[in-house]
């Protein structure tokens, strides 16, 4: 190997502590996320999420100057994100509605439901009064969004002629509650009472039948 590549190749090449670095908002974050789950917000410390990073306090704050900024931070990288992408997949899908809302169904179970962030909405729904400012941000940057997001969708079933012509605004919360049940459920009594765990993917698939059912206009023959 010529000398010059080899010093090329040291210059281009992150140093370790700097990978660690560059990865360390992400460390917090999921750290974070495990607290709040265990604790709530308001119980949570910054100690708790430094100690449970393997960090200390002051690590902490390079990269988050509260507790608030931490959790409007795991807000954006899981809740956020996930909606994100289902805006994504409305823009440039090309099959039916019946296959979009499908979709983008399974992606927030997959990408909320089953993953570290699902307690975050049971977190903000149990300590909204308490903390409004996080409550406003919530609303505004998933409950509102996804809602938008959900209700294109049926407007372009309706649209389309795929889905009757359902009143959007309630059947979006119609479609968006069992979701925040199981949330809600799985992290409190099936967390005392393993067994009755219901978040199972035949659950997934009831619902989506279920939901596409009451969407099926009726007297249509397939």
């Amino acid at each position: 190997m010529p000398e010059a590549y080899a010093i090329s190749q040291e210059v281009v090449v992150p140093h370790r502590r700097e990978r660690r670095k560059d990865a360390r908002p992400g460390e917090l974050i999921d750290a974070a996320i495990d607290v709040f789950a265990e604790r709530g917000f308001a119980a949570a410390r910054l100690d708790d999420i430094a100690q449970r990073a393997g960090v200390t306090k002051g690590t902490v704050y390079l990269y988050f100057s509260s507790k608030e900024e931490l959790f409007e931070a795991a807000v954006r990288q899981t809740l956020m994100s996930s909606i994100a992408h289902g805006q994504s997949v409305l823009r440039d899908f090309q099959g039916s509605t019946t296959e979009l809302l499908e979709s983008v169904l399974r992606g927030w179970w997959h990408g909320v439901v089953r993953t570290k962030a699902a307690p975050l909405a049971k977190l903000i729904f149990a300590e909204a009064t308490n903390f409004p400012e996080l409550a406003c941000f919530y609303h505004e940057n998933v409950i509102e969004p996804g809602r938008r997001l959900l209700a294109r969708i049926l407007e372009r079933g309706i649209a389309s002629g795929e889905f009757r012509d359902v009143t959007v605004n309630h059947t979006v919360s119609f479609v968006i509650a069992p979701f925040l049940y199981l949330q809600f459920y799985e992290h409190s009594i099936a967390m005392v009472v393993p067994a009755a765990s219901v978040e199972t993917e035949s659950f997934l698939d009831s619902l989506i039948d279920y939901v596409l059912a009451s969407l099926a206009i009726r007297g249509r023959t397939t």
